[in-house]
């Protein structure tokens, strides 16, 4: 087939592009179901005399916001180094050896609260309604998990030398009820509490939203390599 030709299947009719690249950005409106508004942002920015194709390194939308993550790590990581300078393995009048053990007991109980949250057969009920049986005991362990994330986070706000640590012990696991896939992803992915030290994932998504939003998957994932304990419940499914 011609590379420049494209299908309306409005008129049900091919008609042909001045060039290929023409052609490749007709098919996202004619094809692809682009709106027309955001093609035309598109439009705009490939057509900007400072826009170089060559320096793009962007591979989907989804790195766009892992950029954003990592940004904001790099600057809370210099704000804690700028606010420990002249106090010697202290933060904020605290031994930094205390600190670690605090935040380490904090993260441990934060991480056994989440793994009471699963049952034997591997169900999880820290994402999803409980059988009634278990009503009681996931309450319980429901409110230590709280506890605990509440704790981390008063840490996060004593002093910028603690906000670090406590952010690292926060983000070891990743566990929500994702009811808007899209738009809850796109805070996960900015957000740097997830990184290299996240182990734990949990996921609550339909079938339907990982399609829609497996892009930024993709980016959020990436942004986790060291990710031991994943689960993902579907409707009607575990995995």
């Amino acid at each position: 087939m011609d590379p420049t030709l494209c299908f309306d299947h409005e008129l049900r009719t091919h008609f042909q592009c001045n060039n290929v690249s023409d052609a490749l950005l007709a098919r996202l409106l004619l094809t692809d179901g682009v709106e027309d508004t955001s093609l035309d942002l598109f439009i705009s920015v490939i057509n900007d005399p400072n826009f170089n194709p060559r320096e793009v390194t962007f591979k989907r939308s989804g790195d766009i916001l892992r950029l954003v993550a990592e940004q904001r790590q790099q600057d809370i990581d210099s704000l804690g180094n700028r606010s420990s300078q002249g106090m010697i393995n202290v933060t904020a009048g605290v031994p930094g050896v205390v600190l670690d053990g605090v935040i380490d007991v904090l993260k441990d109980e934060f991480e056994d609260a989440a793994l009471a949250l699963r049952s034997r057969d591997g169900f999880s009920f820290a994402t999803t309604d409980p059988p009634p049986d278990c009503f009681g005991f996931v309450l319980e362990e429901r409110a230590a998990l709280s506890d605990s994330r509440h704790a981390l986070l008063t840490c996060c706000l004593v002093h910028t030398s603690w906000l670090g640590s406590a952010q690292r012990a926060l983000g070891c696991a990743l566990i929500s009820p994702l009811k808007d896939l899209r738009n809850t992803l796109w805070c996960y992915i900015r957000s740097p509490l997830y990184s290299v030290w996240t182990r734990s994932v949990e996921l609550k998504i339909s079938c339907a939203e990982v399609m829609e939003g497996f892009a930024y998957l993709l980016s959020l994932f990436s942004r986790m390599p060291n990710v031991e304990f994943l689960r993902s419940i579907l409707r009607g499914h575990i995995s």
